[in-house]
């Protein structure tokens, strides 16, 4: 993402009282020279083994010249599969000055741990991976109906079955699908 619309995002996060870590697209920038702490994890399964070490630092002068004092996050990946490895870096800026590079490496996990679980989601309830739209909007939207339709099922409570069962059910149950739809709305 621009660092542009970075600097639009964080104004609006912090004027919320909420702090951000939010990722740069490309390189922006390097921390030789600049006092930084470090975390190192190795994680690996399904014949993988990925090596993060994740440089916080709040002493970026180069980037205060053009906004507002931000804390810059990097993470260095390496990852082996099948005996393969491959490196990448990802920039990150966050308004956690106070923090040290192992809370922002968990906070970043736990971001794509939750996008993943997602998009895991809907691939099995809706087999999303399968989706050929590429006309205009189509693929955008239906991937939106597809997150609404997986909210408003996992909202129904009532039957004590999976997404893709619940989705089922409401494809041949009308009564079913009108309560799904219904989830969270209360007559007056």
């Amino acid at each position: 993402m621009p660092w542009g619309c970075q600097f639009s995002i964080a104004e609006q996060i912090v004027s919320a009282k909420a702090d951000y870590v939010l990722a740069l697209k490309g390189n922006q920038g390097e921390f030789s020279g600049t006092a930084h702490s470090v975390f190192k994890s190795v994680n690996g399964d399904h014949g993988r083994i990925e090596e993060r070490n994740v440089w916080m630092s709040t002493e970026v002068e180069w980037l205060i010249e053009r906004h507002p004092r931000w804390s810059i996050a990097v993470v260095d990946s390496s990852r082996t599969v099948q005996g393969v490895t491959s490196n990448e870096k990802r920039y990150y800026i966050t308004s956690h000055e106070d923090k040290t590079a192992e809370f922002i490496a968990h906070a970043i996990r736990s971001h794509w741990h939750v996008e993943n679980k997602l998009h895991w989601q809907l691939d099995v309830s809706f087999n999303e991976d399968q989706n050929r739209h590429r006309n205009g909007h189509a693929a955008e939207n239906i991937a939106m109906m597809n997150k609404i339709a997986l909210n408003l099922l996992k909202n129904e409570k009532n039957v004590k079955v999976g997404v893709k069962s619940k989705r089922l059910k409401a494809g041949w149950d009308n009564d079913y699908m009108m309560k799904v739809l219904a989830v969270g709305f209360k007559s007056v």
